[in-house]
């Protein structure tokens, strides 16, 4: 484990934090609750998944392996040639603890023979690699991309004097050098209009000076505007983060939801999503699926 702080560039706090907030959601009850709601009958599963890891969040693809197994696929992991250390010790430690399932995995290098004989491919990348990659696949291979997207924040005005509220903000900034698909870029801060020149905005903007890289920090006097801004933005987002009035989040729902966001969590949250979420706004198993 002392490896991944050199290969992944963050800190050994940092990678234990990553750690824990994934596996957090990786127990037992969960997968069994998982495969409760999101495995139907009807349909049957493919035997041979590949599945390609991107180097930018080492823990992105986990949920993706634990899914495809109680899918009942065998797996071959193509880990990033920029972090190549995660996915072999991952392997390790499920040889050790599931050892009558060490055949189903194997970690290999990304090989024209392997993307063609696989019947799913399950990738993690930018848009251009993913384009690039399915061009390699079988035109009958079930290509599942995970590409490119944003999550932002937004700290309404009742938040700003919470005493836990700089803590909340550094623990979704810190993970990952703001380079992951759930770390806030921006965060938007709710002011009155006569706030602007000195108001929650610039003091969260001071209290984030220490942070290296420090997230976008904008300022909002109306959240409806803030929408339509986003609409007009036509970016592709992920998960929106928020402190303060829960019940206004869930009034605009909808209008959140259409512009993309497949996920709305407290600030805080944002780098522990659920085995539930539907990563991309899908579920994964279902994606999976071989109809018949």
């Amino acid at each position: 484990m002392e490896a991944l702080p050199l290969t992944t560039g963050l800190s050994p706090r940092l990678v234990g934090d990553a750690l824990n907030a994934a596996f957090s959601e990786l127990r037992s009850h969960q997968m069994v609750r998982y495969a409760e709601n999101e495995f139907m009958a009807g349909g049957d599963y493919p035997r041979k998944v590949m599945l390609i890891i991107a180097g930018n969040v080492f823990t992105a693809w986990l949920p993706a392996v634990y899914i495809a197994l109680m899918a009942g696929s065998d797996l071959c992991l193509k880990p990033s040639v920029n972090e190549p250390v995660f996915a072999p010790l991952w392997k390790r430690s499920f040889d050790f603890l599931a050892p009558s399932w060490r055949n189903r995995v194997k970690v290999v290098s990304l090989k024209d023979d392997l993307l063609k004989s696989a019947d799913a491919v399950v990738a993690y990348g930018a848009d251009a690699s993913l384009a690039a990659l399915r061009k390699r696949c079988s035109p009958a291979t079930n290509f599942i991309g995970y590409g490119h997207k944003i999550s932002v924040a937004v700290i309404f005005r009742e938040a700003l004097d919470a005493p836990d509220l700089l803590n909340r903000i550094r623990a979704d900034v810190d993970p990952f050098r703001l380079e992951g698909c759930l770390s806030p870029r921006i965060l938007y801060v709710e002011e009155s209009a006569d706030q602007l020149s000195d108001g929650g905005a610039q003091k969260i903007a001071r209290a984030l000076s220490g942070i290296h890289p420090v997230p976008g920090i904008a300022s909002f006097t109306n959240f409806a505007e803030l929408l339509r801004l986003w609409q007009a933005s036509g970016l592709p987002f992920s998960t929106l983060g928020y402190a303060g009035s829960s019940v206004r989040i869930e009034l605009m729902d909808p209008q959140i939801r259409s512009l993309g966001f497949t996920r709305v969590c407290p600030l805080g949250e944002m780098q522990k999503p659920p085995l539930s979420w539907g990563n991309g706004g899908f579920s994964l198993a279902r994606r999976l699926r071989v109809r018949i």
